[in-house]
């Protein structure tokens, strides 16, 4: 966890964040929380939190192990907890979820987070008033136009397989070697995209052909994707599902998740429903 906090004449202020996700994984999160004239703030990596007191005094002195950034500081704590249980975590500390409103604040956070072996975090940002329409915990203005908080979506691609008897079991093959393949193209070999496989078992309701691939395969994946499936469709598909779909853990089924590491708010998104292997 990663504390972040003012002038501490009057006591440490801390603070967790909470998991990545709401289905036992852990995530990075932030909190913030007014006392006197500090405001807090907390992240929270998959076991790793971020935690952050924010100071009003020009000159701000943290604690021994603490950093300091534009009257800050920060510190991180081997702890993981989902969303609602980190912010509840937050309060008790009369913090809350940390809301990141400036494009030097990310730059200081993000490479807490790339550091901590996670690919994405729970911050103060939600969407929990509203499907998709999001608000900071602490009411300050969200602003899409903020490079880091962009409508532009982490997930470059999401191709699914769900258990179904709606397709045959060549055509669940050839689905499931199109993802390997793709997965171990050349072209993705090195860059910034990053895959997640999750296991999960819906009902899909939109269905595409597929011709056969010939690259290698993937043995982790394939293990995964075995038995017969329906091929859901790209981009927001793993939304759609949780929205509309009932979920089980019977069954050995993947979703193939390519993103280019913006995973801050898409995973929170995309994923608030799923359950991980």
């Amino acid at each position: 966890m990663l504390l972040k906090n003012g002038e501490l004449t009057n006591g440490r202020k801390d603070k967790l964040l909470p998991e990545l996700q709401d289905h036992g994984t852990e995530g990075l999160t932030i909190g913030r929380y007014p006392h006197n004239i500090m405001l807090g703030k907390l992240l929270l990596t998959a076991a790793v939190a971020l935690a952050a007191i924010h100071g009003s005094a020009a000159q701000v002195t943290c604690a021994d192990g603490w950093t300091a950034h534009e009257q800050h500081c920060y510190k991180k704590f081997s702890i993981g907890k989902k969303w609602a249980a980190a912010r509840e975590y937050c309060g008790t500390f009369d913090a809350d979820l940390v809301s990141i409103t400036s494009t030097s604040e990310q730059q200081f956070v993000a490479p807490m987070i790339t550091g901590s072996g996670v690919g994405g975090a729970w911050i103060g940002l939600h969407d929990t008033a509203t499907e998709n329409v999001f608000a900071w915990v602490d009411n300050t203005p969200y602003d899409p136009a903020l490079s880091m908080w962009g409508y532009v979506c982490a997930i470059d691609i999401v191709l699914a397989l769900d258990l179904s008897s709606s397709i045959p079991q060549d055509q669940f093959e050839l689905a499931r070697d199109f993802m390997v393949a793709f997965v171990d193209c050349e072209v993705f070999q090195e860059k910034d995209i990053r895959i997640a496989v999750l296991n999960y078992t819906c009902e899909a309701d939109t269905y595409f052909d597929l011709a056969p691939i010939a690259y290698g395969m993937s043995y982790e994946i394939g293990q995964l994707m075995r038995g017969d499936g329906g091929i859901t469709r790209t981009g927001h598909a793993i939304n759609h599902m949780r929205l509309t779909s009932k979920f089980g853990a019977e069954s050995h089924h993947a979703a193939v998740i390519l993103t280019d590491g913006q995973t801050m708010i898409c995973y929170t998104v995309l994923l608030s429903g799923l359950p991980f292997p």
